[in-house]
């Protein structure tokens, strides 16, 4: 697929916001039922063939939405983005703008020791497609005595979320974890700090990532802890943290936030977690899985140009399904990146980091056209829906230079966000290899846990495959009751499904149909050939 400047579109320019109230959007059509994800053999399958592999997908990268163009942005549109779907067509984006480097002004919170970054801020991007993002007038942050600005806080680090909490006061609904304090907001606009979050254990920096679960009914918050182990270079993992209180979250692990995910010994030296953009998908309310898109770190030491911290960062996919017990997908190539670095333009010479001068130069003027994800990346937490629904967009920053070679320089204008493309459900596929000229009950398999076949739906049950094949594989679906065949829905009675569709409804012979299972649990055999599968859905027409 190719997508044009035309299709993704590109706004970067001033206008002014009307505020929208945030609303729920329930359905119980197949469409929008919690898909089954299989990110995973135990927790979606209760068997599966041998031959069957999981493989994540990469996502398609589109063009920069958000890049510096104004003052308050000089120095970067750095690292820290979320963005949340407010309601259909307003969407937000929360995302680190910096104005420069020991630039002291009004309004500024400087992270500088020696050196460091000031002036660094939050600012909102608002969009009506995932595409096209525009820059509002807020005017809420003085900068030097002007608010004509995008600025809603100074701090860095951001994370948005609507509070689900039914005790949160209405002008407390909106609330925002940052590096340095906690924010709670009417609007999404007008922010107000809760407290001054300092960390009673100064292990835990960076992004958080938060929300309230109403099933846990606590706030959950996901840090980075910077605990170093035995293996040289592993400092960074994530943490988990349960809190009644979001104004201190560390108040019920007073030791700081428990790691849950950290590298390994399959991982080289020299390799850490530097952020975690949880995602619960679809939503808190409905979680099929939780998606987590950290950056990997993987430090240089001295070279190539002798900065100390520096290095380069991807993106890897790691799931749960209890949102506690993390893991990579199942499978030889899935700790391979989610989102690589973009292609090095910096020349021939300029892939061999581990030697002195052997990556991009940061002092050299070719680094006006080094791509902005050349060499860091980090992604924004939350996704938003395609218009037509068929597509996930994801959000990831880039800044193309080493982790330690920002400071070389006064500004980065090609720094900025850039929108990803996957597939609707698509994070994981179920993948089948290529056989024919067998039966189709010798096809390789799955058998899917139990699913609950609704029973008020006024024009009937239907069943969705979120499937892929070739013009020759398919597709066939048998449905199971108590561990057997339901009669007239068994495998040899199946029509192939074939080709790409999101939501592809099996056939049987004679026509028969799920609704007579209405409220009854059942299970689905799958038989594949040359195809992909991302997900099932189960709803009513």
């Amino acid at each position: 697929v190719c997508f044009s400047a035309m299709l993704w579109g590109f706004v970067s320019s001033f206008v002014a916001l009307s505020l929208v109230e945030p609303s729920a959007h329930a359905s119980v059509s197949v469409r929008d039922a919690i898909p089954v994800l299989f990110t995973d053999w135990d927790g979606a399958t209760i068997a599966h063939h041998p031959d069957l592999q999981l493989e994540i997908s990469r996502p398609e990268k589109g063009p920069l939405v958000v890049v510096p163009t104004e003052p308050w942005e000089a120095f970067a549109v750095s690292a820290y983005t979320s963005v949340v779907n407010v309601s259909p067509n307003d969407y937000r984006m929360y995302y680190d703008c910096v104005e420069g480097t020991d630039n002291e002004s009004s309004g500024s919170q400087s992270l500088s020791n020696s050196g460091g970054l000031s002036n660094r801020r939050i600012c909102l991007a608002t969009s009506s497609d995932g595409l096209t993002w525009e820059k509002p007038v807020l005017n809420v942050f003085d900068r030097n005595g002007s608010t004509a600005n995008n600025i809603v806080v100074a701090d860095s680090g951001v994370s948005v979320f609507l509070d689900l909490n039914p005790n949160t006061p209405p002008d407390q609904k909106w609330k925002m974890a940052c590096s340095r304090a906690v924010y709670s907001s009417p609007d999404g606009i007008r922010w107000s700090s809760l407290s001054n979050h300092t960390p009673t254990t100064a292990e835990d920096d960076t992004k958080p990532t938060a929300h309230f679960d109403p099933e846990l009914g606590k706030y959950v918050v996901y840090v980075r802890r910077d605990v170093a182990v035995a293996r040289p270079g592993d400092t960074r993992s994530i943490g988990r943290c349960l809190t009644a209180n979001f104004t201190n979250w560390e108040q019920e692990s007073p030791g700081g936030c428990p790691i849950v995910f950290r590298t390994d010994e399959v991982d080289p030296a020299y390799l850490d977690v530097y952020t975690n953009a949880w995602t619960p998908y679809p939503s808190i309310t409905a979680v099929a899985a939780h998606f987590f898109f950290p950056s990997f770190y993987h430090h240089f030491g001295s070279a190539p140009w002798g900065y100390v911290n520096d290095g380069l960062l991807d993106v890897r996919l790691v799931t749960s399904r209890d949102g506690h017990n993390l893991s990579y997908v199942p499978g030889s190539r899935n700790r391979s990146p989610f989102v690589p670095l973009g292609i090095n333009t910096c020349g021939p010479t300029a892939s061999t980091p581990s030697r002195p001068g052997g990556w991009c130069n940061p002092k050299s003027p070719v680094d006006a056209s080094i791509r902005t994800d050349t060499s860091e990346i980090y992604m924004a937490d939350g996704w938003l829906p395609s218009s037509d629904g068929e597509s996930v967009y994801l959000y990831a920053a880039g800044l193309p230079c080493g982790h330690g070679e920002a400071l070389v320089k006064p500004s980065w204008p090609n720094s900025g966000v850039r929108v990803l493309r996957l597939r609707k459900d698509g994070f994981v596929s179920v993948v089948a290899p290529y056989i024919f000229n067998v039966n189709v009950t010798e096809l390789p398999d799955i058998v899917t846990q139990s699913l609950s076949v609704p029973n008020d739906c006024p024009n009937g049950v239907a069943l969705g495959l979120n499937v892929e094949t070739s013009v020759a594989g398919f597709v066939v679906v048998e449905i199971q009751k108590d561990g057997a065949p339901v009669v007239g829905m068994q495998l040899a009675d199946s029509i192939p499904i074939r080709g790409s569709a999101l939501n592809a409804s099996p056939a049987w012979l004679n026509n028969v149909t799920l609704t007579p299972l209405a409220g009854s649990e059942v299970q689905l055999r799958i038989a594949m050939t040359d195809a992909r599968l991302f997900a099932v859905r189960i709803g009513c027409v």
